[in-house]
């Protein structure tokens, strides 16, 4: 399901009325959403940032997306799924995910976020 018409135009207007507004903007999508629709969610993310606003999906993991839809996006940042950033320290597989989206986000100027870091191991390995 695309998102409507109307609020491109809409969009569009509050641009036009609030100069500067818009790079004050984030928009905030989930990672599933973004999935079910990969080529709408793109012309949205390639709209938003031609009004210089930024595009953050959310819940990142791989069983939503993969990190070359993620470069084919183009978003402003990634925050990755609450569950990879607790045990991360421990966990091979999550370690080798995260690595692979910090040279993803490297590569691509894309911040990459991550939350529910309890420990300090696990810090230092985000970090």
């Amino acid at each position: 399901m695309s998102p409507p018409a109307e609020l491109g135009v809409y969009l569009l207007a509050i641009n036009e009325k609030n100069k500067g507004l818009a790079a004050q903007m984030i928009f905030s999508i989930s990672s599933y959403a973004v999935a079910k629709e990969v080529d709408v969610y793109k012309e949205f993310i390639e709209f938003i940032h031609s009004l210089g606003a930024q595009v953050m999906i959310k819940r990142f993991e791989t069983q939503s997306m993969s990190p070359e839809v993620a470069k084919e996006l183009n978003p402003d940042y990634i925050r990755l799924a609450r569950d990879l950033g607790n045990g991360v320290a421990n966990e091979e597989g999550k370690q080798i995910f995260i690595e692979a989206m910090q040279g993803v986000g490297e590569l691509l100027d894309i911040s990459i976020l991550a939350e529910n870091v309890e420990s300090d191991q696990d810090y230092e390995f985000i970090n």
